[in-house]
């Protein structure tokens, strides 16, 4: 066994023996690091469609532009409920020159999803077509594979899945040996579920050995194969006909084959094939009626599943008796098709509108048909179409409008299944009234529509973003919408972090929007195992939005709180969402008396869960410092209370800095009070349940400006405060407890006795700053130990934020150089006399500047976890936020009787297997009684209930 530990238990006493394998002090590991990047819109984004999963979550596929030429495939999958991001993940083939377009994207009965595509290094070829598939938890790639063909763009690229979820795909390939277009044929690869393996390959020509240009497949209830496309007819014209066949999924052999060859002996093509619930192949396109050249007919055939007999026809010429085609499939519960296509209008030639029709499933006869005709009158063009189980029709279409000039909108409908009446219609037009393009609708199990597509969001015409809307089964009302752009990145700030009482880290700060071109909140609940993503929410009003602070209540919901901008100014802006998955519980904006600027910059959560928040306030002619509590449940004011400093002119403010409460959740804030004289030191209490004010103290040093930089209070009120003039120590009633003028810090934290430990930067010999820490006597404020750390390069080292763990260590994180750069520094001192526990460096992957600026960037969970978070420099030139979790491995272990058998406990690795063995002797032999795996917390419990008598030896670790 590896990190063996080793326990020994007799009868009326318990003993820890030995741990063999394990440092004197906890090992700390790097358990996850989550970076967060924030994307601007500087280049283009282009979606290929949107489907559900079985839970109602969406997920969007599509590409995305990298610089300077080449495209990557981002997919992206969103709460179904909400619209935020469940996990985002990009693909980009090998070699830096490389394009990767997406052909197609399903979902198995896993909510894995599966996406094919294509990459084209040099537009000349070969072609590698990929297959990838990638996990629904967090959208890990589980397998990819590859098929190179010397294809260059001709032919279409498809894929289907079987009930058992193995992957069905067609890649095009040549015929001979040299590769054009008279020589294409068809290779059909099927893929395993579990591993991607090729489980068969075939490939196909077309009759007569002439070209064949797939264009749709399916795959039916037995895991057959159903392809369309167009082949060449008979010399010497060589027109192309619909060619339909069914291949055994089992091994590839062909099972039957359909042509078809219109009236006018011309051109005839497929766009879309289904299969219904019985088995019976639908196909739609075009067929030239022979009036005019490109003049052509909707033309739809429904095939027998068992031997491919045609079972009924339908061709369709609009009014315009010109060109009309078939699009998009459907199949309604009953087996009814519904067909959507393009048919030209009666207007300027080639304008075309939006063609449904529904026809039986027994014959195919006309049940009902509609028309759409778009505000421009001209072009309107018909994308998707999909049927809920109602029987209801959602289509989707791009559809030109007037004003202010003739650009592109999304317009998705709603008819009713029974005879086809407008439900409801909804059009999107994108930030900039540019072109807006749907790519794909789905339908979820209640009814609702989900539309992707892109939209342009800067100048007309030049950049996009995935698009992504939600609208009410019942009305079309809108329920979420979301842009995404996976273009590089802008700066993101972090500007706190939290852990909640199972380990999951919370963390928020700044994130640049593309779209309103200003700062909005990001906040982000990162799983404690493996930092996997659970939710994320953003805040945008109507320009610079900024989260300041963040905490976690007792049910693990969070509070942010920061601030928004408005006409003239800022109001502080607070908002809780729900533990589960961030939904909005309720949000408060405060607008103080100045109608100017608001600014919070701290908050914290009582017992009752009850928010209270600090920060600046405008008062109309200066600054004062403001606390504001809010209610548990609803958000509503319970009190709030002003500080105005004694000078009340325009040039002297009161900062607020910090808040913390004491045991019984009365509310002690600290900040500075600027006077004629300099700055001043102010300290006071509230009472919890009303806000009065319970104490206040305000504290001068004439040699040094007075400016608070911390706040704690000890386990029995008593409050101390750190700043650039040094630390004071008051009693809980406000009485003189102890005055340190050499003790100034950026950040402190006191003990479970009391001691006050501070973290500041400080000059060393060589003129360069270190980190410095240093705990102090809760009696009287004498120095019990310090520590400094000065970093490889010998350069400048700062703290940013401290803390003491349940055992009194102190951990302490902030910025160090080194030697070209500035990296995240976390190191742990022993709470007795700081001898150095462990300590930790962070260089992000762009070798580049990663530090932590704010007073919030450190979190202790459960078990010794760290959570530190702050700015880190991508590849791109800005950046992102980055979060790095620490644990330690297997610290505190304890065996004990107890009434059911002998406990052990130990924590371990969230997610770690460990066996637990017991032996009559510490020799052996040892004897497997447990394995277990260390929940989220990792807090490991085993009870022996069939304990040996007298003694046993115990021992546990990784297999």
């Amino acid at each position: 066994m590896k990190n063996m530990i080793l326990l020994a238990w007799t009868v009326g006493a318990v003993l820890i023996l030995s741990a063999f394998n394990m440092p004197a002090h906890a090992a700390v590991t790097e358990a996850w690091v989550h970076r967060y990047r924030n994307t601007p819109d500087d280049s283009d984004s282009g979606p290929f469609k949107a489907v559900f999963d079985s839970a109602g979550n969406v997920i969007v596929i599509g590409g995305v532009y990298v610089y300077p030429d080449t495209r990557s495939i981002a997919v992206v999958k969103y709460s179904g409920s909400r619209g935020s991001i469940v996990w985002q993940q990009r693909y980009r083939s090998a070699g830096s020159s490389t394009s990767d377009d997406v052909a197609a994207v399903g979902v198995d009965g896993s909510n894995n999803i599966i996406v094919i595509g294509s990459s084209n290094p040099d537009g000349a070829g070969p072609v590698d077509y990929f297959t990838l598939k990638f996990a629904a938890t967090d959208g890990a790639l589980l397998w990819e594979k590859h098929h190179n063909s010397p294809a260059v763009g001709l032919g279409s690229h498809e894929m289907a899945m079987d009930d058992e979820g193995n992957v069905i795909v067609t890649v095009p390939s040549p015929v001979h040996e040299e590769w054009n277009e008279e020589s294409i044929a068809f290779c059909t690869l099927k893929y395993a579920a579990a591993d991607g393996a090729l489980l068969w390959e075939k490939c196909y020509t077309g009759p007569r050995g002439r070209p064949y240009y797939l264009q749709a497949i399916a795959v039916d209830a037995s895991g057959n194969v159903v392809m369309t496309g167009s082949s060449d007819g008979d010399a010497p014209i060589y027109r192309s006909d619909i060619y339909t066949a069914k291949y055994s999924g089992a091994d590839g052999s062909l099972l039957w084959e359909n042509r078809y060859n219109g009236p006018a002996n011309r051109n005839d093509f497929p766009n879309a094939i289904i299969v219904d619930a019985s088995g019976n192949v639908v196909v739609t396109g075009y067929s030239d009626n022979g009036i005019s050249n490109y003049d052509s007919d909707i033309y739809t055939a429904k095939y027998a599943a068992t031997d491919g007999t045609l079972l009924w026809e339908r061709r369709y010429n609009g009014p315009a008796n010109r060109g009309d085609q078939g699009t998009a499939l459907a199949v309604d519960p009953g087996g009814n098709v519904i067909v959507m296509g393009a048919s030209d209008n009666d207007g300027p030639r080639y304008d075309s509108d939006i063609y449904i029709a529904k026809y039986a499933a027994a014959d195919g006869s006309l049940l009902w048909e509609q028309r759409y005709d778009g505000p421009a009158n001209s072009f309107d063009d018909p994308v998707a179409i999909a049927v809920e189980a109602s029987g209801d029709v959602i289509m989707t279409a791009s559809s030109e409008t007037n004003a202010p000039q003739r650009n592109s909108d999304f317009f998705t409908a709603k008819y009713a299944g029974a005879d086809g009446a407008l439900l409801w219609e909804q059009r999107y037009d994108g930030p900039v009234g540019g072109n807006d393009y749907p790519a794909s609708v789905a339908v979820d199990a209640s009814g609702n529509a989900v539309v992707t597509g892109s939209a342009d969001t800067t100048d007309l015409n030049v950049d996009s973003e995935i698009y992504t809307a939600k609208y009410a089964a019942a009305d079309g009302a809108l329920l979420w919408d979301e842009y995404y752009d996976g273009a590089p990145s802008y700066t993101t700030f972090a500007k706190g972090v939290a852990a909640d009482a199972s380990g999951n880290v919370i963390v928020t700060g700044s994130a640049y929007n593309p779209l309103s071109e200003d700062l909005e909140y990001y906040t982000a609940k990162y799983a404690a195992a493996d930092g996997a993503l659970l939710w994320e929410q953003r805040y945008n009003d109507s320009a610079d939005d900024e989260a300041t602070a963040v905490a976690v209540d007792s049910s693990g919901d969070v509070v942010v709180t920061g601030c928004t901008a408005v006409s003239g100014g800022h109001d502080f802006y607070t908002a809780k969402y729900a533990a589960a998955d961030g939904a909005l519980l309720w949000e408060k904006r405060y607008n103080g008396p100045g109608n100017s600027f608001d600014f919070a910059r701290a908050l914290t959560v009582d017992a009752g869960g009850n928010v209270i928040v600090i920060g600046d306030s405008s008062n109309g002619t200066n600054g004062d410092i403001l606390v504001i509590k809010y209610a548990a449940d609803d958000g509503s004011v319970l009190w709030e209370r002003r500080y105005s400093g004694p000078a009340t002119d325009r040039e002297h403010d009161d900062w607020a800095i910090a808040l913390a409460l004491d045991s019984q959740g009365d509310v002690v804030i600290a900040g500075y009070s600027e006077t004629a004289a300099g700055e001043e030191y102010y300290t006071a209490k509230h009472a919890g349940a009303d806000g009065a004010l319970l104490w206040e103290r305000r504290h001068n040093n004439p040699d040094a400006y007075d400016e608070v930089e911390s706040l704690a209070v000890d386990v029995s009120g008593n409050v101390v405060v750190t700043g650039t003039s040094g630390t004071i120590k008051y009693l809980a009633d406000g009485s003189g407890g102890w005055t340190n003028t050499s003790i100034s810090g950026k950040s402190l934290s006191v003990d479970a006795n009391g001691n006050v430990v501070v973290a500041k930067s400080s000059y060393n010999t060589n003129g360069n700053f270190d980190l410095y820490t240093a705990k102090y006597a809760a009696a009287n404020g004498a120095m019990l130990w310090e520590r400094r750390y000065n970093g490889p390069a010998d350069g400048d080292d700062g703290a940013s934020t401290v803390a003491v763990d349940a055992s009194g260590n102190v951990v302490v994180t902030g910025g160090s150089s080194n030697g070209t750069n500035t990296d995240y520094f976390t190191a742990k001192y022993a709470a007795t006399d700081g001898a150095l526990l462990w300590e930790k460096r962070y260089n992000g992957p762009a070798d580049g500047e990663d530090f932590m600026v704010f007073s919030h960037s450190l979190a202790l969970g459960p078990n010794g976890m760290v959570a530190i978070t702050g700015r880190s420099a991508n590849l791109d030139g800005n950046f992102d936020i980055a979060t790095v979790v620490y644990r330690e491995n297997l610290p505190a272990v304890s065996i004990a009787l107890v009434p059911t058998g002998v406990r052990l406990r130990f924590v371990g690795t969230p997610s770690q297997s460990y066996q637990i063995q017991r032996a009559s002797t510490v020799t052996g032999p040892w004897t497997t009684i447990a394995t277990l795996t260390a929940p989220a917390d990792g807090l490991v419990e085993s009870i022996d209930i069939t304990p040996l008598g007298g003694s046993a030896f115990y021992r546990t670790g990784t297999p």
